[in-house]
């Protein structure tokens, strides 16, 4: 009982099971997210699915812009070059590029394990956003694991609180499962802070307002990877 009382209801995680085909879930897509493939289509996003180094520090670039801008702390790039050489490399993962006009607006990285795809990270460049970017990306990514036999596709997690985002998970037809989290001995502190309280908040500005160099060099100091 004891246990139950430190259990933290600070996440949900969505799930597409991929078994009903490509064609079958995309029917089922609701019209947002129909609408912002179709968009990127016509607006000349295409996707390449890769796994080399090159593109990885391709994503790494977007993806530091991209965290900053939405306040969270990058992992520093040591963690996605041992990412990299023990999963990716190792064809347990894969990283899709949006491109348009020969440049890359948009990279995901997606790892896997035995029928689960996991959506792990994503990037974009702003300025290229209304080209719906990552639409395109995450669909390319589902037909490839739907033409490569995987049976679920996990979003991953976030907030309750996250309305948006949680909103453009269920878009894809997801299933939306509670995550509890389970601490013994409790805690306290900004670890144990609801991503929608005002300490949480506040550190998310004044890392939007860093220097990039900073913001780099504080992900790389606080990440013990």
């Amino acid at each position: 009982g004891d246990v139950y009382k430190r259990q933290r209801h600070y996440n949900i995680f969505h799930l597409l099971d991929l078994t009903p085909g490509a064609d079958a879930l995309k029917k089922a897509f609701h019209d947002g997210v129909k609408d912002g493939i179709r968009q990127a289509g016509k607006r000349g996003v295409t996707v390449r699915i890769t796994d080399t180094k090159e593109e990885l520090d391709t994503f790494f670039k977007l993806h530091i812009a991209t965290r900053q801008k939405l306040g969270v702390l990058t992992q520093p790039y040591i963690f996605f070059k041992a990412l990299h050489q023990h999963l990716i490399s190792q064809r347990h993962g894969f990283i899709a590029l949006g491109e348009c006009e020969g440049k890359v607006i948009a990279a995901s990285i997606f790892l896997t394990h035995k029928d689960n795809v996991y959506y792990k990270f994503s990037s974009s460049d702003e300025r290229y956003l209304q080209k719906r970017p990552n639409h395109m990306v995450i669909w390319e990514a589902i037909r490839y694991a739907c033409a490569n036999g995987y049976k679920y596709f996990d979003f991953g997690r976030c907030s309750p609180e996250e309305k948006g985002l949680r909103a453009f998970k269920l878009g894809w037809g997801t299933k939306e499962i509670d995550l509890p989290y389970f601490y013994y001995p409790d805690v306290k502190g900004l670890t144990a802070a609801s991503g929608n309280g005002v300490k949480y908040r506040a550190l998310r500005s004044a890392l939007h307002m860093m220097p990039r160099f900073a913001f780099k060099a504080t992900g790389s100091l606080l990440y013990k990877h």
